[in-house]
């Protein structure tokens, strides 16, 4: 499966890219869980790490936000690249580590450094 890696500072998540039906560049800083009126709902990644600071550059827009419902936009630093993992490559996560990644359905090691494979139903979960 491909994926979308974004850097928040030493945490590298991978957003599987078939959730996402475009990306979008954000003009104004965001960050945080909230709705506009426009019917658009956002949330920040660095939001699900707990991480304070960083702001998002880019939306991915999720694809079961956009058949014309309320927009989920997941508001992401950047883009760092674009990466195939198989499934078998990504490891569940220890249970010590799930609650500081509890948006992560598990990490990979492919590559440089671990790579945390966001669970997309959690977080769809969380802005609904």
């Amino acid at each position: 499966m491909r994926y979308f890696v974004c850097s928040l500072g030493t945490i590298n998540s991978a957003i599987p890219s078939a959730w996402a039906a475009r990306i979008i560049p954000i003009t104004r800083e965001q960050s945080g869980v909230y709705a506009s009126e426009d019917q658009k709902t956002f949330i920040s990644l660095a939001a699900l790490f707990r991480l304070q600071g960083i702001s998002g550059e880019y939306g991915v827009i999720l694809k079961s936000g956009a058949d014309g419902g309320n927009e989920r936009i997941l508001l992401t630093p950047k883009i760092d690249q674009e990466v195939e993992l198989p499934e078998e490559s990504i490891h569940r996560l220890p249970e010590i580590m799930e609650d500081s990644f509890r948006f992560c359905r598990g990490v990979s090691f492919a590559g440089s450094g671990a790579l945390y494979v966001l669970d997309m139903e959690k977080i769809m979960e969380v802005i609904e």
